[in-house]
């Protein structure tokens, strides 16, 4: 397995779920995302080997990413297509994810440089 870079990720202000705003199903799906700085670590910890990682793919399917941020910004309609979206990703493999996994470790390497 490939060494990584320590980066450690550091604690911020707690962040509080706004409990007059939300219904009790919002407050359940909300609570298991807040995570103290141990647990930030070891899902940053778990999750390196990442599209192989199922607590990648987890961990993935209730946050903002890269890859659906601008999907779930610029939804005006079709919300249960979206939800399905992001609780069913497609496989992706393509080229380029091909060509990122081949050379992911020389790419580390050249970083720790």
């Amino acid at each position: 397995m490939t060494s990584h870079p320590k980066f450690p990720l550091q604690d911020t202000d707690k962040y509080e779920i706004p409990a007059e705003r939300l219904s009790a199903p919002g407050k359940l799906l909300l609570e298991p995302l807040s995570v103290d700085v141990p647990k930030l670590n070891s899902i940053e910890e778990s999750t390196r080997a990442q599209a192989v990682s199922e607590t990648w793919k987890n961990e993935r399917k209730f946050r903002l990413t890269a890859s659906n941020f601008n999907l779930i910004c610029h939804r005006l309609c079709n919300f249960d297509t979206l939800v399905d979206k992001l609780l069913h990703p497609k496989v992706i493999n393509s080229r380029y994810t091909s060509h990122g996994l081949k050379y992911e470790p020389v790419a580390l390497r050249e970083y720790e440089k």
